[in-house]
């Protein structure tokens, strides 16, 4: 899958490139999204400029897009959602349906 990614840390734009990364595996109680739109948020620009102990290596923290899977069964496949992700891993406790 196509993601935008932090390829080094700095202030500009250009410290974010466009890269494939493998699609990641569902754990229970966590949710694949297709993200169709997010936002580069506050958190996110402190990480970007290395700021921040830790750093998600993916851009989008907070996302809407469409359920790909979800193991538990608590959105449908096709299910449209916002999301706040950890580590870029959507955990069921922080997606609402739309």
């Amino acid at each position: 899958m196509r993601a935008i990614v932090i390829d080094h840390f700095g202030h500009g734009l250009d410290s974010l490139v466009i890269k494939e990364v493998p699609e990641p595996e569902p754990k229970l109680d966590h949710i694949v999204i297709e993200v169709k739109a997010f936002g580069v948020n506050h958190a996110e620009m402190h990480m970007r400029k290395g700021e921040w102990a830790e750093a998600a290596e993916i851009s989008g923290i907070e996302c809407v897009g469409i359920v790909k899977s979800c193991p538990g069964g608590e959105f449908p496949v096709g299910s449209k959602v916002a999301a706040l992700m950890e580590a870029n891993e959507a955990n069921g406790k922080l997606v609402v349906r739309l």
